[in-house]
């Protein structure tokens, strides 16, 4: 995860804490159901009126990106995801409503994930069991 993924996570659910104790709080927000949501983005035009075609995305939710709070915002790199920033539902809800994330998809995950930030490392099994949950 890169500081800038951390610090809007932080903003967006408005945690507080040093950056490595809100790394921890990301891994367990997305421990449950976490869901790899692919999708078709565009840009977010400034002067011109038409979008322009951004390509294939990735984003990590939780449960499902019509209900999680925030999304990861990923980068394939080198056999990893890398988390370079943080959406909040709100922000991607609009995207899809203007169009400019289309064709979504969602695939759960089953394995551990393992989150890096810095110097610490978590890995984290997905709790996928409806039952227990609020």
């Amino acid at each position: 995860m890169t500081d800038h993924a951390v610090d809007e996570y932080r903003r967006h659910i408005k945690t507080g804490g040093t950056p490595i104790e809100v790394a921890k709080k990301i891994s367990l927000f997305f421990r449950i159901k976490p869901q790899l949501v692919s999708a078709t983005a565009y840009t977010i035009p400034r002067r011109s009126k038409h979008s322009r075609l951004k390509g294939p995305s990735t984003y990590l939710a939780r449960i499902s990106w019509k209900n999680s709070m925030t999304l990861l915002v990923l980068v394939f790199d080198g056999g990893n995801y890398s988390a370079v920033t943080t959406l909040s539902n709100r922000e991607f809800g609009k995207g899809v409503k203007l169009k400019r994330i289309t064709n979504i998809r969602e695939e759960p995950i089953v394995e551990d994930c393992l989150y890096k930030y810095r110097s610490l490392e978590m890995r984290v099994s997905p709790y996928l069991n409806e039952r227990g949950m609020r």
